[in-house]
């Protein structure tokens, strides 16, 4: 578990030190400022002593996830839109950490986000004690487009590994489908089965 979240964090850093730079090229000082105070919570909250347990709460997960795309937001400005919905009340459940991340940045990496008819959909809710975290991106078509951002194939993989690790049991499912014009990952958790 230790080696598998190992391969997440860098990547996680590496993406993220690349929003923040692409930043600081195009924008105030101040605006930059702020980036990296949000960066620095981000990074206190990601490299914390709870990440080394088995589930953190849902809640820091789910509110981490948002500061990211924040982030990236405010680095594509025009040119990133993301439509997020979430319903249900996240602070009475815990999750495998930085799983929710990783599909995050998955789509954000090789999807495309730049049409505004065709934004990154996030849908997140728990209801009955059943979680589902959907995330849908149009897919990019240009291979070129992707090649040498850092792909290391680790991306759902991992995901599968570390949900498999944690929930011996069950009680989750991940399903990826592809679409002909869309990438759609749909991760649940049915809290009654774990």
């Amino acid at each position: 578990m230790a080696f598998l979240r190992a391969q997440i964090n860098p990547h996680f850093l590496f993406n993220t030190l690349n929003l923040i730079y692409g930043k600081i090229l195009t924008s105030s000082k101040h605006i930059a400022g702020e980036m990296i105070l949000e960066f620095s919570a981000m990074m206190q909250y990601a490299t914390s002593t709870k990440m080394q347990e088995d589930r953190v709460d849902l809640s820091g997960e789910i509110f981490f996830v948002k500061r990211y795309l924040k982030m990236f937001k405010e680095r594509n400005q025009q040119n990133a839109h993301i439509d997020y919905e979430e319903e249900g009340y996240m602070d009475s459940h815990r999750i495998v950490p930085m799983v929710l991340i990783t599909i995050i940045e998955n789509a954000l990496k090789h999807g495309l986000v730049d049409d505004p008819n065709h934004p990154l959909v996030v849908r997140v809710s728990l209801i009955d004690d059943f979680f589902v975290f959907m995330v849908s991106n149009l897919k990019n078509h240009k291979p070129d487009d992707i090649k040498g951002k850092g792909n290391t194939g680790v991306g759902i993989v991992n995901i599968i590994k570390r949900l498999n690790a944690v929930y011996k049991n069950g009680g989750f499912t991940l399903e990826c489908e592809n679409l002909k014009d869309d990438y759609v990952v749909t991760f649940t958790v049915n809290y009654k089965l774990i």
